[in-house]
């Protein structure tokens, strides 16, 4: 074996010593473009040079018998292409581990020993088609192509596709990333000389191109293979002719030469191929004519095989090469796809004996098709999830002895037993009480063919008809995306598709069962078909039998899904998967074998699952300490991670809102697609149960797919995330602020009392709002938060309205893919809301005859005789002009509601409603603002009877079609999870923490969904959140907070560590909120700039409507000029000017109110110290100045704005009220 030193020696590594002080020099290992090993040596391709030109590494004697593999490094070969070398090279070196960084290496291949070609073959191969490609592109300088198998067309080497076909290629990247590689290592040295059609394209490979580096080694120059045409003569053929004589193996070989001939092409020309030419001995044996003038004659001669034919040493390797000499189709068609390490000349010869016709094949295609698409489908349900974030345990099956054992995978890929576990022994004993199973020791998948056809295995033991055959090796194969490996059970390479189990499922498993079913197929009509056609009526239902019970085999398997252990080795929790096509089972068989192996099942900290039962499919679970076993977090970060491996990008419309209850990632792209379809979704929990995970991830999933995010929060805390990345976003709070972020709030310091009270000292409040008749708190904190929070929603919808409008508009405000508006903290917001509704609609609301009243007594010259019965002030007309805002604003909304709301806007809008309190459906806006005839005539008490679950910010933004996702809930029946034993009682629970997806939500089905449905409960979609922090340093609240959760449930919190740790020891950024971001690709500026679109459209709308501040400024003015409504906004972006009609009577009975600037911090204003206006001054020519509302003259201001006109001669407009005066176009221009 070439030694550990050779290659150390050959390939570099500064001043490597051989442990005696012997210095080695210091070769340059990145300019290595391919390593081979052959039986011989050490071998290298180097970049730059000419392609067949293979440098050797210097012999040099030693005992060492390690892998000349463990040598490599990612840092020093950056520029390594592709290895192949022998099988057993690679036992106990984990090459994937070793080029994990972001370097050039494209895959490796693993050649079995007995087939491994010399090296100066491997060096011919590569000459051979080096000049090919040559001649085929002119002025091409060099063949830089790698030793790839996926090249496209045009730049394959054969030699790739040879040892792919004949070996095992495990690959790490694909060809287009080897030669586009960016992330060489630092000291990468590639001179490949480019020029021509494939060399531009591999020149986009931005590696650095430096100068020649010059060899400083001092040892022997390593030796160069010789060229082909430099080979040296030959052996004696007299030698070897006598040698193939006195072989054991003549007869078989001749028996085989004499099978190909009477069977002609490609036969003949495969044996002709292994025959040395013979012309020049003086006398030839007898069968020498038969292939002497044969074209193929000597083309694929193996220098190491024996004799003058094949291999006259060794029996199966003159099967394989004779084989490997077949065409594919041709050795595909004897049932030797691949070549099992086992093949045997005797083999050969039965396969061309028994040679199934083609039309046979076909004539079962459909048959074998069909049953790999059923096994398939099966596989799906329990293998999908382990390809996703959380891997199998292992496959449980028994040892020699027949006791259970559960088999895994090491991290080098190799297959292990774990050690004996009392609970495992009992788990396999339930197993066989009920299933009674045989299995096999192999996953090669002809001789699994051969027992399920013979009956009998390799070693001939034989057994009953009756055997219900289980091949753990091979389910665990499946399991864990790995590679078939020729059937070896301890070695499990990695597939390459293993990323995405879709992928997997195609390339390698549906392939793997539809050839393991072919090769039933062949073999039962080789040897059972017994002179019957292949569409003989008996022999097809032989057939159909023979595939029911390889399928059958392959359809059974114990998938031990997880298994965890607390620190005293208990379990804690246990979940155990089962495919049987037999009986099913009676009892749940994992917590029987937890119970007779201790004698407890955990008493009251425990969690019994009932077994889950779907066809042939069950799952049982067992939770030994509930909380343990669902403390440790499932990182979303990891999802992500898992879900970008599948290839599945992430965005608005393929969302990752979780894991599954089978541990599979759950998006809205494919999981629950229903999600797309709605417009408005509603998030209910208790408080700590997982809501603020939830929304954080749709926010991040907005902003990952460019789509701009609002929110409005009332505590803050995403509120301050989302403000920290861009302090211009579309957010705001309302008046429930703490920052706090030692406990978790305003963890980013946007709420400090410094900013608030800039918030306060910014809004414009007329003075009259904090007049004791009028129900209103002073500061942000008070009142003008919960105002300000209810403008935001009013402007968010109105620009969610207008956006109907066309896509043009649309495109103005947030742009083309949609927005994203979030209304967090619905229930407390809404009780704030409500009150201040309700108490000032109790006394402070304009009657319905102060209008005639009003207008007679305008006509009389304001006659004090004719005066209105009741005085209505300034705060009590700006209160009537937000109830009539308010019901504006839901007729707008509701015929939008009605008319389908726009399909295309409804698709690619969102507006999420989250809270905890239960909701009513959303009806007639009358429940909120009656209109007309329900207001008191004669007085302002106007009394409204709110019901619990009456919700503003509910009923105004469910606009489109709702859903909504439910979560634990301490203290309320949501979907019955607080009756024990009900469906959702385990999942949505205060352990669990799940959340329950149901598309439909509106009407009765709202309060079956609330009150405790078991019938809805049994139909949701159950997911887990996954675990995103807003902040993911160390010392931060998050994870310091997530520790002593941990802790405290008994979780082992430096496994969790080092599972979120990177490769510094550092936690992995993707914890936190930005980090997250940018594992998708989003860096913090791209995700400002996205929020900043929303912001941007804000601050169009409230110009549009002739407001010159900021929108940040127009949501806290509380003029009554900027009274607007939905519906308002909605016309101007209709092309009519901003007449805002629901302060109309304001307007006319107090015009001066309409033209102040007084400005305040919050609180209570004074009037201001300017002089008077003088109304005459500002009358218009002709024009009367307006009679006085009121006896008071208000203040000027230099900030004034332009006086209303007098209202017509023909009489005072109505107040704003179900049926409004249609607003006056803009005059064209």
């Amino acid at each position: 074996m070439t030694t550990y030193d050779d290659t150390i020696k050959a390939l570099g590594g500064h001043y490597i010593t051989d442990g005696d002080g012997t210095d080695y020099g210091t070769w340059t290992p990145n300019t290595v473009k391919t390593l081979i090993i052959a039986h011989d040596g050490v071998y290298v391709e180097r970049h730059g040079k000419t392609k067949g030109e293979l440098t050797r590494a210097a012999v040099k004697p030693s005992s060492t018998s390690k892998s000349p593999l463990r040598a490599l490094s990612h840092k020093q070969f950056g520029a390594l292409e592709t290895i192949v070398a022998p099988a057993k090279m690679f036992e106990g070196v984990n090459v994937q581990a070793m080029f994990s960084e972001g370097v050039r290496l494209g895959g490796y291949y693993q050649i079995p020993d007995d087939i491994m070609p010399p090296i100066e073959d491997i060096a011919r191969s590569l000459r051979l088609e080096r000049e090919a490609y040559l001649s085929s592109h002119p002025g091409a300088k060099a063949d830089p192509r790698p030793l790839i198998p996926d090249a496209p067309e045009g730049a394959r080497l054969a030699l790739a596709t040879d040892f792919a076909t004949h070996g095992h290629y495990t690959q790490l990247r694909p060809f287009a990333q080897v030669v586009e590689s960016y992330q060489l290592a630092p000291n990468v040295y590639a001179s490949d000389q480019i020029g021509g059609t494939l060399e531009i394209y591999l020149s986009s490979l931005k590696a650095p191109k430096r100068e020649q580096m010059r060899d400083d080694t001092t040892v022997d120059a390593p030796a160069r293979i010789p060229t082909p045409d430099e080979d040296a003569p030959g052996d004696d053929l007299a030698d070897r002719l006598r040698d193939f004589e006195a072989s054991p193996y003549k007869t078989e070989i001749l028996g085989l030469l004499e099978a190909s001939l009477k069977k002609g092409e490609p036969y003949t020309a495969a044996m002709a191929s292994q025959c040395r030419d013979l012309s020049a001995l003086d006398t030839q044996p007898d069968w020498w004519p038969t292939l002497a003038s044969h074209k193929a004659l000597a083309s694929k001669v193996n220098s190491r095989s024996r004799g003058v034919i094949l291999d006259a040493a060794s029996d199966s390797r003159s099967a394989a090469l004779y084989l490997a000499s077949l065409p594919k189709d041709t050795r595909k068609g004897l049932g030797f796809e691949k070549i099992p390490s086992d093949i045997t000349i005797d083999k050969v010869l039965d396969a061309l004996a028994n040679e199934v016709s083609k039309d046979a094949m076909i004539f079962y295609q459909g048959q074998i098709t069909a049953r790999a698409e059923g096994v398939l489908k099966e596989y799906d349900r329990i293998f999908k999830s382990g390809y996703s974030v959380l891997q199998p345990a292992g496959v449980l099956t028994c040892d020699e002895d027949g006791q259970g054992r559960l088999m895994a995978l090491s991290s080098d890929g190799r297959a292990y037993q774990r050690t004996h576990n009392l609970i495992l022994l009992r788990l396999w004993e339930k197993v066989q009480e009920t299933l009674h199973l045989t299995p096999m020791p192999t996953r090669n998948i002809n001789e699994i063919a051969e027992i399920l056809v013979t009956g009998q295995d390799r070693q001939e033991k034989k057994y009953p008809d009756s055997t219900r055959f289980y091949f753990p090796y091979k389910m665990l194969e499946y399991a864990f995306g790995r590679e078939s490996n020729d059937g070896a059970q301890d070695l499990y390479p990695r597939h390459s598709d293993a990323s995405s189990w879709d992928t997997y499922r195609e390339r390698e498993v549906k392939k793997s069962l539809e050839a393991m079913l072919t090769t039933v197929v062949r073999a039962f009509l080789q040897h059972k078909a017994e002179g019957r056609t292949h569409h003989d009526p008996t022999l097809m239902k032989e057939v159909a039998k023979a595939l029911d019970s390889i399928c059958k085999a392959m359809t059974t398997c114990v998938l031990v899904s997880a298994y965890d252990n607390s620190p005293s080795n208990i379990p804690v929790k246990v979940k155990v998967r089962v495919l049987t096509p037999y009986e099913g089972f009676s009892e749940n068989i994992v917590e029987r074998a937890i119970v007779e192996a201790l004698g407890f099942a955990g008493g009251t900290t425990a969690q019994n699952y009932d077994p889950i039962s779907d066809g042939i499919f069950w799952e049982f679970r067992h939770d030994m300490d509930k909380v343990l076993a669902n403390a440790s977090p499932v990182w979303a970060g990891k999802i992500l991670d898992a879900m970008q491996r599948q290839g599945r990008k992430p965005n608005a419309n393929n969302m990752i809102l979780g894991i599954g209850l089978d541990d599979d990632v759950v998006t809205t792209g494919k999981e629950i697609k229903e999600f797309n379809d709605h417009t408005s979704h509603g998030i209910f929990a208790g408080s700590r149960s997982g809501k603020g995970l939830t929304t954080q991830q749709i926010l991040a999933m907005h902003l990952i797919a460019g789509i701009a995010p609002g929110l409005a929060d009332n505590k803050p805390d995403m509120a301050s995330l989302l403000l920290s990345i861009n302090p211009d976003a579309f957010v705001v709070n309302g008046s429930n602020i703490a920052c706090n972020p030692e406990e978790g709030t305003d963890m980013f310091m946007q709420y400090t009392a410094a900013k608030v009270a800039e918030l306060q000292a910014r809004a414009r409040i007329p003075e009259y709002l904090n007049k004791k008749n009028l129900a209103w708190a002073p500061g942000y904190t008070g009142t003008l938060g919960t105002i300000v929070y209810l403008r935001y929603m009013i402007l968010a919808l109105g620009m969610l309205a207008a956006r109907t409008i066309s896509p043009e508009i649309a495109k103005q405000l947030g742009g083309k893919d949609g927005i994203c508006i979030v209304f967090d903290e619905i229930s407390n917001t809404n009780q704030q809301i409500q009150t201040f509704f309700q108490s000032n609609m109790q006394g402070h609301m304009c009657y319905t005859n102060y209008e005639s009243e009003w207008a007679a007594w305008e006509q009389s010259g304001f006659d004090d005789k004719k005066k209105p019965k009741q005085d209505v002030n300034e705060g009590e007309m700006w209160f009537t002009s937000m109830y009539f805002m308010m019901r504006k604003s839901f007729e707008k909304l509701s015929q939008l509601r009605n008319a389908g709301f726009n399909n295309a806007e409804a698709k690619r809008s969102r507006v999420f409603m989250i809270g905890q309190d239960p909701v009513n459906p959303v009806t007639d806006l009358s429940q909120f603002f009656p209109a007309g005839k329900p207001l008191n005539a004669s007085t302002k008490n106007i009394p409204i009877p709110f019901k619990e679950a009456d919700n503003f910010i509910y009923s105004y933004a469910s606009i489109g079609k709702t859903d909504v996702l439910i979560g634990h809930h301490p203290g309320r029946n949501y979907l019955n999870q607080l009756t024990p034993g009900s469906y959702a009682s385990d999942k949505l629970s205060s352990t669990m923490r799940c959340f329950a997806y149901i598309p439909g939500f509106s009407g009765d089905n709202i309060h079956k969904i609330m009150n405790g449905d078991e019938a809805i409960a049994r139909t949701a979609t159950y997911l887990r959140p996954g675990l995103l922090f807003a902040d993911g340093s160390e010392d931060g609240y998050c994870w310091n907070n997530s520790i002593s959760y941990m802790k405290s449930a008994g979780v082992d919190v430096e496994a969790v560590r080092r599972d979120v740790s990177t490769d510094t020891g550092e936690l992995d950024p993707a914890l936190g909120f930005e980090g997250y971001l940018a594992k998708a690709g989003v860096t913090r500026e791209q995700a400002a700039a996205t929020l900043q679109k929303l912001s941007d459209a804000a601050n169009l709308t409230v110009r549009k409507l002739g407001y010159e501040g900021t929108w940040q400024e127009w949501v806290s003015d509380l003029r009554p000029q900027w009274i607007a409504s939905v519906e308002d906004i909605y016309n101007v972006f209709q092309g009519y000017e901003y007449d805002p009609q629901s302060v109309t009577l304001f307007r006319r009975v107090y015009p001066e109110a309409f033209e102040s600037e007084d400005t305040n911090s919050g609180f209570a204003l004074a009037g201001s110290s300017g002089e008077e206006w003088d109304m005459d001054d500002l009358a218009a020519d002709g024009e009367q100045a307006p009679a006085p509302a009121v006896p008071a003259t208000p203040a000027k201001d230099e900030h004034a704005a332009a006086p209303i006109p007098e209202p017509s001669a023909d009489g005072p407009e109505p107040i704003a009220t179900a049926v409004p005066t249609p607003p006056k176009p803009v005059p064209p221009v």
